[in-house]
């Protein structure tokens, strides 16, 4: 009992910015795709960005970074898409049939959607409007903790939305970064840059407990 009071008060008096732990802090400025996998065609860097190409319908590639045991994080990265309107991120990736994505898509549809690919197939969960253009640099974050999901484009919150039927397989996950074409328009040239995943849980976990443990032994 001693010992969870003394981790508790500790946690009050650590400032909550010092809380986040980095667990992913890439720019591609060394002309590397660094943590990233692709899984797909199209990918390279260019100028210090991560840069895909693809055509065709509904082609779909991406990167991949990441440990499967990442559970409550933030991602945030700065986006720019031409040609076909997504501008998409998955998050809590366990495979190629079980995720969450956020796919933020420009004028003319102008709304980011929310998704859910399991087992039962891929459902919408959530959307909203939201203008933002082609060509244009759009900095997109994605706060995922326990079954909530809370979605900001540039400074703005679109939406916060909770996952009641949240599947097993999908309480923890990977990210993965995605270049898809399709829609009226069967190209898509696109472009990442400042990238990064932080999470308090295990910056707590790191600070504080077993800090704490080592006070007492």
């Amino acid at each position: 009992m001693r010992l969870a009071k003394v981790t508790l008060l500790l946690i009050l008096m650590i400032p909550s910015s010092l809380l986040a732990m980095d667990l992913l802090d890439w720019n591609f400025d060394d002309g590397t795709m660094g943590p990233f996998t692709p899984l797909g065609q199209g990918w390279e860097v260019t100028d210090g960005t991560l840069h895909c190409y693809t055509e065709g319908f509904a082609t779909f590639s991406s990167v991949l970074a990441g440990e499967p045991y990442w559970t409550d994080y933030t991602v945030a990265f700065d986006v720019r898409a031409e040609g076909s309107v997504n501008q998409t991120v998955r998050f809590r990736v366990a495979d190629f049939q079980d995720y969450y994505e956020i796919n933020v898509r420009t004028s003319p549809l102008s709304d980011v959607v929310l998704g859910r690919m399991d087992y039962y197939g891929y459902q919408i969960l959530a959307s909203a409007p939201l203008e933002t253009q082609l060509g244009e640099w759009h900095h997109i974050e994605v706060d995922i903790t326990d079954f909530k999901t809370t979605v900001r484009v540039d400074g703005y919150e679109a939406f916060t939305h909770i996952d009641h039927d949240q599947p097993q397989e999908l309480v923890s996950g990977s990210i993965a970064l995605v270049c898809l074409s399709g829609g009226n328009v069967l190209w898509q040239d696109i472009w990442f840059d400042n990238v990064t995943v932080s999470s308090q849980v295990v910056a707590v976990e790191a600070v504080c407990w077993s800090g704490v443990k080592e006070l007492f032994r």
